[in-house]
């Protein structure tokens, strides 16, 4: 699987010629005022922002500078992207920056070299005609040489993302997508009246890496990597002790585990990126060794075990969500690939890893489909009936489109929403989080829910039932106030009788 290469090595360098350029006091010729050279020189550093552009222009002239737009020939682009290619992210800086601009192309558009020139300082102008800035003008300049600063940071942070997302890049690349058909075992389930069916434990909306505070929560909930750890046990231990001690006839085919994605916060907003209590990498890394537990612990127990792995959203890459890629370019997906190779040669656990993102399985005589919930295609949801209106809206959508493909299905099994919704007579069930309540919730004035996972049971018969929400924290309890009464020994009022 090929991926497109990531931009921010060149956008940095660029960035970084430029501003070597003009501390060293080389004369550039140019007129970056122009729209059309404005236009030029957002084509070479390739998506850096027009306001980044010109406040870089702006100082540059206020330094007593006229710059250049940088804009390459194709010959000077093609050098550039073979040797992106072929050299590591320090000699690629190196050499660009080696090659400072200075000397003009001889083109119609008086455009400059990038690669591979050396440079010559001009000579410096007249002291007679140089004009000392003014005061509004030495202001105007500190402003945007800070600006500059906090800009140079960002890029630097912005090439330390970019780091980790080609290592995930390379490893998903790595390992190759295989997808796998269910087991038919699924379909050969007893119908005798007592059997228990098939248990499916929902995983889903872990949020590994996000803190919340109780006080920020109405005192509601609190979540770390402490109270994740706590949770994720109790939360393995309850779906055994419940599957095998509080059901009459506990003989299991096998079970179904299905997660359904978010299991890491991914940092998707400024927020979690001030707040979390790990980057993407490391929760990444705590959710396979926990999952791995619960996989192991789980196929002791039931003997089968069919895994299936859906991705979300808080996984993913990009800053906006793509429409391509938008399954395996994910975090989600390659802790469920990770999950994979752990499991490769123990015959017990199917793994099933849909590369579109959306799984269709039928347990006993049940269809479901299994997706996290962000691609319903709908939007907007209601002040009374929270997202209860989205959810159906998009249910329908998707049942449409299914059947448009033969996919149809019997039950839509979701995540995403954060809400515990049983309703399998209408087509839907929706699994709660085990982050629990947080601070978006209260701000969205959504009802408050503990946090909890699902154990539910299909019959081949009778179909989704038994039900067990497992909570993971105790729910809301209200404090006593007391009411306000007349004392029974109170004096009559005045004209009442």
């Amino acid at each position: 699987m090929a991926y497109p290469p990531s931009p921010f090595k060149f956008v940095q360098a660029a960035a970084a010629a430029l501003n070597q350029a003009v501390a060293e006091g080389y004369h550039l010729k140019g007129h970056p005022t122009r729209p059309a050279a404005v236009t030029r020189a957002k084509a070479l550093t390739d998506h850096q922002s027009d306001s980044t552009l010109r406040i870089r222009l702006r100082t540059a002239q206020a330094l007593g500078l006229v710059p250049e737009i940088y804009v390459l020939s194709p010959a000077e682009s093609a050098e550039i992207e073979r040797r992106y290619h072929a050299s590591n992210d320090t000699d690629f800086r190196a050499w660009v920056l080696a090659g400072r601009p200075g000397r003009v192309a001889s083109s119609p558009h008086g455009e400059i070299a990038l690669a591979g020139l050396n440079a010559a300082p001009a000579p410096a102008a007249p002291a007679a005609t140089a004009e000392p800035p003014t005061a509004a003008e030495r202001r105007e300049i500190l402003r945007l040489n800070e600006h500059i600063r906090r800009l140079e940071h960002q890029l630097r942070g912005g090439d330390e993302n970019a780091a980790i997302i080609e290592k995930g890049m390379s490893l998903l690349g790595l390992l190759q997508d295989n997808p796998r058909p269910p087991p038919d075992w699924l379909l050969d389930i007893s119908h005798k009246p007592d059997a228990p069916g098939v248990p499916v434990i929902d995983f889903g909306d872990w949020h590994i890496g996000e803190t919340v505070l109780a006080r920020e929560t109405f005192g509601a909930n609190d979540f770390n990597e402490e109270i994740a750890e706590k949770r994720v046990k109790h939360l393995i231990e309850r779906v055994l002790h419940l599957a095998f001690h509080h059901v009459a006839t506990p003989d299991y085919s096998g079970a179904v585990l299905v997660l359904g994605g978010d299991f890491l916060s991914g940092q998707l907003h400024e927020e979690l990126l001030a707040t979390d209590w790990c980057p993407p990498p490391v929760a990444a890394a705590w959710c396979v060794a926990h999952l791995t537990r619960a996989i192991a612990e789980f196929t002791r127990a039931f003997g089968r075990l069919v895994v299936v792995c859906v991705p979300g959203n808080h996984g993913r890459l990009s800053r906006k969500p793509w429409a391509k890629l938008a399954a395996t370019a994910c975090w989600d997906h390659l802790i469920y690939k990770m999950l994979e190779q752990n499991f490769a040669n123990v015959a017990e656990v199917t793994m099933l890893v849909p590369p579109d993102g959306e799984q269709l399985i039928q347990i006993a005589s049940t269809r479901f489909l299994i997706m996290h919930g962000h691609e319903l295609g709908v939007k907007g949801g209601d002040g009374i009936i929270g997202a209860l209106g989205p959810i159906v809206r998009g249910a329908t959508k998707v049942g449409r489109q299914q059947r448009s493909l033969g996919r149809d299905f019997d039950v839509l099994l979701l995540h995403h929403f954060h809400q515990d919704l049983w309703l399998p007579a209408s087509g839907v069930i929706v699994n709660p989080t085990l982050k629990g309540y947080d601070e978006y919730s209260r701000a969205q004035r959504y009802r408050y829910e503990p946090a909890a996972q699902r154990l539910f049971f299909v019959h081949p018969v009778w179909g989704c039932n038994s039900p067990w929400a497992i909570y993971l924290q105790p729910p809301m309890s209200r404090e006593p106030h007391p009411f306000v009464a007349l004392p029974s020994a109170a004096a009559p009022i005045a004209g009442v009788l």
